[in-house]
Order: structure tokens, then sequence, then C-alpha cells
């Protein structure tokens, strides 16, 4: 399959950024990029020989594909805007397809950053599409993107994001509170970088259950005693450490 594709990209956010440098990277032609204009966004599109535009109303009509990199709730507003007839495919993990007559949806399950570049190289792309050469078109992209493309239902797709939201935002909340911990004491924050890596593998190696150590898992009542008598002045930390401690107990009293 030919990489000749016309694209236009809608946003230039945390995704749209990264987005459109990998595509540009792995041969595909961002011909449109729909953004406010500055310093750092016009830097951008010119290094990718785009055209950065104002409106989605100013896409081209033959552009083939393109990609909305929006927040959710902006969606189907500008959906409604653009008068391309390009597919139209946003990169959302719990929208909906958009009701159009070509659309799709290709979600990298990944953190991104905008300024910082992310890994691509086996992350999980996951599409979906209302049309079979769209579908095919769009699992071309996500293989060259990563080489890791699946097609999955709406459905999946939203439970994938939310374990996400727990697996990646709310264990990045947590290391920020460890750090806070530690910031207190003046104690260098990668001290818990060899434990968080060995924590990880043993969890996807033998299951998170099987992989859960520490005083709840143990019924350590004097221990978590302890910790909590040290965090009374810390605010939600108590009330996060024992709801965690809490629930820790109650499943492996299962056990």
């Amino acid at each position: 399959m030919s990489k000749s594709l016309k694209i236009g990209v809608v946003g230039l956010g945390n995704v749209g950024w990264n987005l459109v440098q990998r595509l540009d990277a792995k041969g595909y032609e961002v011909k449109q990029i729909v953004a406010k204009k500055n310093e750092h966004r016009q830097k951008l599109a010119k290094s990718l020989e785009a055209d950065l535009i104002k409106s989605v109303s100013d896409l081209d009509k033959k552009l083939d594909l393109i990609f909305l990199c929006i927040p959710d709730d902006q969606l189907l507003e500008t959906a409604a805007l653009i008068h391309s007839n390009a597919a139209l495919i946003h990169c959302s993990g719990s929208t909906p397809r958009l009701k159009a007559k070509l659309s799709g949806v290709l979600y990298p399950f990944q953190t991104f950053t905008k300024f910082f570049a992310a890994e691509w190289k086996g992350v999980p792309v996951f599409i979906e599409s209302n049309d079979k050469v769209l579908r095919n078109r769009l699992l071309k992209i996500a293989n060259d993107l990563t080489g890791n493309a699946k097609e999955v239902s709406f459905e999946q797709r939203q439970a994938i994001h939310m374990s996400g939201v727990f697996g990646a935002n709310f264990v990045n909340h947590i290391l920020y509170m460890a750090k806070s911990i530690l910031d207190e004491k003046n104690i260098d924050f990668s001290v818990l970088e060899p434990l968080l890596e060995e924590t990880t593998r043993k969890a996807f190696e033998h299951s998170p259950a099987g992989s859960q150590t520490g005083p709840a898992r143990r019924g350590d009542i004097i221990m978590i005693s302890k910790h909590l008598e040290l965090l009374k002045t810390h605010g939600n930390l108590t009330k996060y450490y024992r709801l965690f401690s809490d629930d820790i107990t109650t499943i492996y009293k299962k056990s």
C-alpha cells in the first residue's frame, strides 16, 4: 500500500505534536495542520513541509485522512465544521467513532507530552473503522508507526483506556506522593527506581496479584499503624495509605 496519502492533523497538543512527527518519520505526508500559530508550531510545520492553518473549515477537500488530536468534548463540534471528503480519524480512548461517511479511530496506548519525544516502538495502537478499505489503511499506518496494530471494539477500547488511567495516570500520581515523602527528608527520588523497575517486571511476569508484597499483604497491623502515625500531618497521604492498605488486606484475606 502506498504512503502517498494526503494527511491533515487537527490539534498540536500532547498527542498531535508526537503523531505528526512520527507520521513524517515513517514516510507519510502531513499536508495541513490546524492549530493556533506560535513560534514553536510554525517551526514544526515548516520542518514537516506542512501548512499551518487556523480553521478546520480551511482543510483541503482532497485530503485522504484527517486525524483529530483534540479533547473528547471538542470532537463532535469540530467534526461538524469539516467540509473535506477525507476519512475522519480521532485518537481518543473513550469516544465512539464519529458519525461521518468514513470514520475511524487510531488510539496509540502511550503517554504523550508535548516537546518530549515519546517511545513508539512496540506500543499497541488500537484501531476501529466503519469501512473495510479504511480499516486496512489504518492497520497499515498503525503497524508502520509501532509494529503493533490491534483492531478492537469500542467497548474494549473503553476498558483499555480506563485501565491506562489506573495503571499510568493514577500510578504517576502515587509516584508524585512518594516523591513528596522523600523530598521532605532530602532524599533523592532516584532511590525508588530499582524498586519500581523490579515491581513492574514481576507484575508482568507473574501477575500483579502474584507479586504483591508489603505490610498490608502480610497483615502487619503494627507496621501499618506506625506508618499512619508518621503520616498524620500529611493530609491526603493518610487517607490514601489507609484506603490502599484496607483494600489490599481485604483482597488477600480471601486468598
